[in-house]
């Protein structure tokens, strides 16, 4: 969560919108025998926030048969109310649409300076939304890699807490029990594809069941401190009965229970609770910080300048994604170096220009050109196939020159 938090990626919208989704379910539910009409806005508004969320990343979809299963649990009747099922339909695939509105409106008559793919087109349309681009493979089959990283993500996450997630889970499921459907499935089906998934930064697809996760403990610490309450509540009585005589106990007997009462004991059996659950990130505030404290890290800054400077005038940079990003921030947000002509993989495919070596060959004699790979594969082969000078950077890839054809064949 800390790491994310400084990064341009969409998890942290998304794990903020997963806990307003929870907030608004909950709230529903707890509102809904109170003031039905009232609870029915807070449904239309987690609805809303379901369609932002499913536009923001598909992950969110793992949440509907938790969501199916709360909803069905909170008003089994709710199937037979179409108008409402109608409106919460309606508001989801609204939201969703204008955000998704977006892409062919930047590609078409609002273009933008950069367009990722050709959403402006029904199949570039769809090959954005579906995310074909981060197509992987999922093998459920591994179930001993599964529950190792399962292991050590409660593990690296909870640290001491974490053998009591289960038991906090457990407890949810009898304090909370449709709470316990909306989460536990979702936790479940997340985590069996983020470890059977092979893509990209997987541990990112964790945010929203360890999330889930601090709300079972935080149900555990309360059903700690209502048994606590309770157990106190039983030993004060028993010793004011001892204390009583005969006529007096069959006086009390007769009384109906009391309920617990949540006085001065309760108040600091929470606080300690709540200390408790704090303290193992409150202990690591110190290490974690240093981790992912960005605050003086300008080596983006420092790459792109030496670059930028090293770079012949209407020059092409055949480059790769993570590089192409900050060559494109200095065009278009600083204006520098506009003379340049950043043809990245993604341009490659959308522009139809072939592959790394037929937009070099194409350019080779008539502008200088260089090449930003990362790829040790792609590097040798350039190494094969053209005489190269090397152009170091600080605190990131060498710029490749290419100064002639060596070997056609390679």
């Amino acid at each position: 969560v800390w790491a994310i938090g400084t990064a341009a990626d969409v998890q942290a919208l998304h794990l903020a919108l997963v806990g307003v989704l929870l907030v608004l379910l909950v709230g529903w539910a707890d509102r809904r025998g109170r003031d039905a009409p009232a609870a029915d806005r807070w449904l239309l508004a987690a609805a809303g926030v379901f369609g932002l969320a499913l536009a923001d990343h598909r992950l969110i979809l793992f949440f509907v048969p938790g969501i199916a299963a709360f909803v069905l649990a909170v008003e089994p009747r709710i199937i037979r109310r179409r108008r409402m099922i109608l409106w919460c339909a309606g508001v989801l695939a609204l939201v969703t649409a204008l955000c998704y509105l977006e892409l062919p409106l930047r590609a078409g008559p609002f273009r933008a300076p950069l367009v990722y793919g050709h959403p402006e087109t029904l199949v570039g349309f769809l090959y954005v939304v579906l995310g074909v681009q981060f197509g992987g493979t999922v093998h459920l089959t591994d179930l001993g890699r599964i529950s190792d990283a399962l292991a050590g993500l409660i593990g690296g996450q909870f640290g001491p807490l974490a053998p009591l997630v289960p038991l906090a889970a457990f407890a949810t499921a009898l304090r909370r029990p449709r709470y316990a459907l909306l989460t536990i499935p979702t936790v479940i089906i997340t985590w069996l594809f983020a470890a059977s998934y092979e893509n990209a930064a997987i541990s990112r697809y964790y945010l929203g069941p360890v999330l889930i996760a601090w709300t079972w403990l935080a149900v555990g610490a309360i059903a700690l401190v209502d048994l606590g309450a309770g157990g106190w509540a039983a030993i004060r009585r028993r010793s004011r009965r001892a204390s009583m005589g005969t006529a007096a106990m069959g006086t009390a007997a007769m009384a109906p229970a009391s309920e617990p009462r949540r006085g001065p004991v309760v108040g600091l059996a929470v606080g300690l609770l709540s200390a408790a659950l704090l303290a193992p990130t409150i202990a690591a505030l110190p290490s974690r910080y240093a981790a992912v404290d960005r605050s003086h890290d300008v080596s983006a800054r420092r790459w792109l300048d030496a670059a930028l400077a090293a770079l012949e005038p209407d020059a092409v940079v055949v480059s790769w994604w993570s590089y192409s990003t900050p060559l494109w921030y200095g065009q278009l947000i600083e204006g520098r170096r506009t003379d340049v002509w950043v043809v990245d993989d993604r341009t490659r495919l959308d522009e139809d220009l072939g592959g790394i070596t037929d937009v070099i060959d194409a350019n080779l004699g008539h502008r200088p050109v260089y090449a930003i790979r990362v790829d040790p594969a792609d590097i040798a082969r350039l190494t094969r196939r053209y005489d190269i000078t090397v152009v170091s950077l600080p605190a990131g890839p060498s710029l490749m020159r290419i100064d002639a054809l060596r070997d056609a064949s390679a």
